[in-house]
């Protein structure tokens, strides 16, 4: 059933991206209307963030969250099959220089960024850069197994090296001892686990 559901997609991300926000909505209707997809998580959250917001402004911003969270999966889905070209057209950024002087010394550099726009593609900023950098990203396993693979697999493409969230320190000392210098790629916008406050 996973392959038949990743064939599909690969198929279908064939299509232009302006033909596939509208998909995105319907999906994002399903999501938040029928199979209510952590609504309650979120509701929570927003009123936690903004205690300022009336209940129709919070249901309002329920409604982007949702169009938002399933915009960036299709997104991810299509890098598929972007092209180096066009993902250095969809990543700029200014800076660059301070990463190739602090490399140049042997220096491990992380990038810090947040859950805005389609994070997702920044597994591809190594494509954006001159030089055969290697690109550390962090990552943390979705609880889906199948849906963890097919995000592992458009990472993957992107000929980026992933490592899970809980093996940085490890991963962090072996590149160290190794000599093997790069950039480590986060997102850092998440509160620490309570359950385990040493990871």
């Amino acid at each position: 059933m996973f392959w038949i559901l990743y064939a599909f997609l690969w198929l279908l991300m064939w299509l232009p991206l302006p033909l596939l926000y509208p998909l995105s909505d319907l999906c994002a209707l399903l999501m938040y209307h029928v199979i209510r997809y952590r609504r309650k998580l979120v509701h929570k959250n927003l009123c936690n963030s903004f205690p300022d917001r009336t209940p129709k402004e919070i249901r309002r911003m329920e409604w982007k969250v949702y169009r938002n969270f399933v915009d960036v999966m299709i997104e991810s889905m299509y890098s598929i099959h972007m092209s180096k070209s066009e993902i250095k057209k969809r990543l700029t950024y200014s800076g660059k220089e301070v990463l190739d002087e602090a490399l140049a010394k042997k220096q491990a550099c992380f990038i810090m960024t947040a859950h805005y726009g389609n994070y997702e593609w920044l597994t591809g900023a190594k494509l954006s850069f001159e030089k055969d950098y290697n690109y550390f990203t962090i990552y943390r396993a979705l609880s889906n197994k199948h849906f963890d693979k097919i995000m592992m697999d458009v990472r993957q493409r992107r000929h980026n090296i992933n490592i899970e969230m809980h093996n940085l320190m490890r991963q962090l000392e072996k590149n160290h001892q190794a000599g093997v210098t790069g950039f480590y790629g986060m997102i850092a916008d998440q509160k620490p686990s309570r359950k385990n406050p040493s990871r």
